[in-house]
């Protein structure tokens, strides 16, 4: 009987082929105990076709050219998307997220560094493709709509920061690669969500526009050490604020990248892909921009105000799915956040006289361990060595 939810795949894999029947043999077979447990293959209209059976609900994109059916492409997987006015969400070919695909093959990733948008890595495709389709199916939460405030008034917005006090400021920064400046503070509080203010600092130009800058610089300093500061990759912008433009670092933060991590460690962390997991919002870091025009200006500062929106939601859903062992995990990491960029910023005090003591007391113990060693064996013996460790241990002692 059918379930109503449709599969539809790019291409046949080698062991359809060879079986004529999809989603067949071990990668089938991973597909439906991973992504899609509570259905059978037989429930499930699978096709290469982008055509749809009466009583369809749900629909599984799988790979590149099914993904494009719905006006969307591979790399925005688990974002939602919407096919023939049905609930859609795109995901990799079954036979590219087995793992028995990448068992006898020596593939070494390493894993972009890139807040925004890093890629998704083969070896996570299978991950990412199971988290979708079971987000697919969660009903879809109601979120209120932004409202971006661009270039309030400098008394608008030093009023609003200093009011805020022990809530959640929610903090993201954009920097201007060719000028070098800081192009503008984007913040929302507990209160004031989703209301969203984007404060411009300077212009393409590189024309101050916040003025007073001063007033502006002390509300906001203010608010950082008064609330619990929550962004995406903190130590990036709070290392920019407080290394560069003097800003105190807060006491207490809570950054969503770190939570991400610690929920599932071996995923993507940029905010595109941690938009994708925690949220149902539409795609938007293809906004970025760095500006030469006033028109791109406004861009950029809309697309800051974006991100900015996605921190509350991403927040609370990651508290919201971890137990109690997992969250403390998540405030232990946060709470590293302020002492290890203070030691970046300012370094470590280091008593050089005591070091060199200690390197001197080391080197003695060395040298006497290294005659103990010696005595034991019978000859010179370099433990350093792992030729005279081989033929010690393996040919003379016969270890294993």
């Amino acid at each position: 009987m059918y379930n109503g939810i449709a599969i539809i795949l790019s291409k046949p894999s080698l062991i359809d082929t060879k079986l004529e029947k999809l989603l067949s043999g071990v990668d089938g077979d991973w597909f439906f105990n991973t992504c899609l447990p509570d259905h059978s293959r037989d429930e499930c209209h699978i096709s290469l076709l982008p055509a749809l059976p009466q009583g369809t609900k749900y629909v599984i994109l799988l790979g590149a050219k099914a993904a494009t059916y719905a006006n969307t492409s591979l790399e925005l997987h688990g974002y939602p998307c919407r096919f023939q006015n049905l609930p859609a969400i795109v995901g990799y070919l079954p036979e590219d997220c087995c793992e028995h695909y990448y068992k006898d093959r020596d593939i070494i990733e390493t894993e972009v560094e890139d807040k925004d948008s890093a890629p998704t890595r083969k070896v996570n495709y299978g991950f990412w493709t199971a988290q979708n389709i079971k987000k697919l199916f969660r009903s879809q939460p109601v979120y209120p709509p932004l409202s971006t405030i661009i270039n309030p008034t400098i008394k608008d917005a030093c009023s609003i920061l200093n009011k805020t006090v022990n809530q959640e400021l929610f903090l993201d920064i954009e920097t201007s690669r060719s000028n070098r400046h800081l192009s503008c503070i984007g913040f929302s509080t507990t209160k004031t969500w989703p209301n969203v203010y984007v404060i411009p600092i300077y212009d393409f130009k590189g024309t101050l526009v916040c003025q007073p800058l001063n007033a502006f610089y002390r509300a906001f300093s203010r608010a950082l050490t008064k609330n619990t500061v929550v962004g995406h990759n903190l130590s990036f912008d709070l290392l920019i604020l407080s290394a560069f433009l003097r800003f105190p670092l807060p006491s207490q933060s809570y950054d969503t990248m770190l939570g991400h991590h610690r929920c599932f460690p071996e995923s993507e962390k940029s905010l595109r892909h941690a938009i994708a997991l925690w949220t149902s919002c539409p795609y938007h870091k293809d906004e970025i921009t760095d500006p030469h025009s006033t028109n791109q200006d406004m861009q950029l500062w809309s697309y800051n105000a974006k991100d900015v929106y996605v921190l509350k939601l991403s927040k609370d859903t990651q508290l919201a799915y971890a137990d109690e062992n997992l969250t403390a995990s998540i405030n232990q990491a946060n709470s590293m956040i302020q002492p290890y960029l203070a030691n970046t910023i300012k370094g470590l005090r280091l008593d050089v006289i005591k070091l060199s003591k200690i390197e001197q007391q080391l080197n003695r113990d060395l040298l006497q361990y290294k005659r103990v060693c010696s005595t034991l064996v019978g000859k010179d013996f370099n433990p350093s060595s792992p030729l005279q460790c081989v033929d010690f241990f393996h040919k003379k002692l016969n270890y294993p």
